[in-house]
């Protein structure tokens, strides 16, 4: 085979460099200060599933699709998001960023909002060793993030804060019209050049953040990541994302997505109209690929001589498609179709809505208990097995869950159940897989050892642990059930399904 197979490589890098808007005449330098926090050390704060995944999530594409320095992104995460820690972490990047510097500051966690004498509001992030009964002492204030805008000599500052509250003490959105210009370039230099204080908020006061498994993020962050990632949130596709367009995109799309209980809120501070700017990957991308084929396409030289090779350039490139597209299109990862909710059901991993009341937490957290670590969430309930009849008497039981989306999609429960009339111990386990990802289809293996009864349509299981409980009889014939099964589910709508089983 000739060497001109190097030929598509060495065009693609000479249209990159030649496409690619350089970013760096728009900034010397670009810092980011990112911070997660689940747990809060004070109890009457409800931990969060998936801040600290959202601010690991922003960090990395921060660094790898909009070249942040890896030096320059401080991920500050979970015990180490003190309030003094925050400030102090903040104050020395404003100090030390020049004056052609971009500076992101992201917080996913709690924030608050109280009411002032004045007849205003003031709102609080809540750090993880915020007190919501003093938060002017232990919070982080917007106020703060003013000074702060103010004092630094960065031409650039947006706060992205996935957080509702009002209290933003921010103006309304001003900035440049780009219909006054005669093309996009001159726009993108006039706002880059103007000096901009902006901020984009999960939601305004009364919201509801919602936060969900089968995302694995916020709604906010999922929308946040998809609209900068794919580059949806340049809305008038020329090639840049600027914090305004951003601002616009998350509106609309986290309050589809949040199923209308949150509409993320964009200000800004001080008099400035410039705008932050984000080159468009995905637009690029594109580019990239226009200017490749067309090269290519005009091209007299022979590239592939080799149809074996050209049927397995053909081949890889489809597959390497297919892999970009579950990426950038739907979200998903290369391995797996699991991480896109169009796939998997949202209780595949017990998820609870964790409620805005003391008393719902405190339930949720004896009453089914979780903890998540990494990919992983393990689960317990207390009504695994409640049960009653003839034979063995109560039967009561837990149920413990370890649940798994990512990378692959894996749901274990264990349940041993205790008969107080036979004094044994009968367990059940079951491992269930969605395949390929897909929510119709299920793959479940089940072993069990158990009472159980072929006369369950006979009589309605509560009347018939009541005639156990007080007559001590029921109606029902019982055996020993005792092995296991293999199924396979196809699920016809949300009240059939076909089942495929060996026992």
């Amino acid at each position: 085979m000739k060497n001109y197979f190097l030929l598509p490589f060495l065009i693609s890098v000479w249209c990159i460099s030649f496409l690619t808007p350089q970013s760096t005449n728009y900034y010397e330098n670009s810092h980011a200060v990112v911070i997660g926090i689940n747990n809060y050390q004070s109890e009457n704060i409800n931990d969060l599933g998936y801040a600290v995944e959202d601010a690991k999530s922003i960090a990395e594409l921060l660094k790898s699709k909009f070249n942040f320095p890896e030096d320059n992104v401080h991920l500050i995460l979970d015990e180490n998001a003190t309030r003094d820690y925050i400030k102090d972490k903040l104050y020395t990047i404003v100090m030390n960023a020049n004056e052609n510097d971009r500076i992101i500051v992201f917080y996913a966690g709690h924030g608050e909002t109280i009411k002032i004498k004045s007849g205003g509001e003031i709102g609080y992030l809540i750090p993880v060793d915020g007190n919501p009964d003093n938060l002017y002492v232990t919070g982080i204030s917007m106020r703060d993030f003013k000074e702060i805008s103010e004092i630094t000599s960065a031409k650039h500052v947006l706060y992205m804060i996935d957080a509702c509250y009002g209290g933003l003490m921010a103006l309304g959105t001003r900035s440049l019209k780009k219909t006054d210009f005669d093309d996009d370039e001159k726009y993108i230099i006039k706002v880059t050049n103007e000096s901009a204080r902006q901020i984009i908020t999960a939601g305004g006061k009364g919201d509801k953040s919602q936060e969900r498994a089968i995302w694995g993020h916020s709604a906010f962050t999922k929308e946040l990541l998809t609209g900068m990632n794919d580059g949806l949130a340049d809305l008038d596709q020329d090639g840049y994302i600027t914090a305004d367009e951003l601002g616009s995109f998350l509106s609309k799309k986290v309050y589809i997505t949040s199923e209308e209980s949150q509409t993320p809120i964009k200000g800004r501070y001080g008099s400035g109209e410039g705008e932050m700017v984000f080159v468009n990957p995905a637009y690029i991308e594109d580019k990239v690929e226009e200017k490749v084929e067309e090269v290519i396409t005009n091209s007299q030289m022979n590239i592939i001589d080799n149809s074996q090779v050209e049927r397995s350039f053909s081949e890889l490139q489809n597959t390497l498609n297919l892999m970009v597209n579950r990426i950038q299109d739907r979200g998903e990862s290369i391995s797996t179709f699991d991480g896109h909710e169009e796939y998997l059901d949202s209780n595949f991993v017990d998820q609870w809505n964790d409620g805005a009341t003391i008393s719902n937490s405190i339930f949720r957290k004896i009453y089914q208990f979780y903890i998540d670590y990494k990919n992983l969430r393990l689960s317990y309930s207390l009504d695994g097995t409640i049960d009653a009849n003839r034979v063995s008497g109560f039967i009561l039981g837990p149920k413990f869950t370890l649940s798994q989306l990512m990378p692959i999609s894996i749901k274990i429960e264990y349940l041993p159940s205790y008969s107080f009339a036979t004094k044994e111990v009968f367990q059940s386990l079951f491992v269930k897989r969605h395949p390929w990802g897909q929510k119709k289809q299920a793959i479940i293996f089940e072993y069990h050892d158990n009472i159980s009864s072929n006369d369950n349509w006979l009589r309605y299981g509560g009347f018939n642990i009541l005639s156990t409980i007080h007559y001590g009889k029921d109606y029902k014939d019982y055996f020993r059930n005792k092995g296991f099964k293999l199924k396979h589910n196809y699920y016809l709508n949300d009240n059939f399904y076909q089942q495929i089983s060996y026992s």
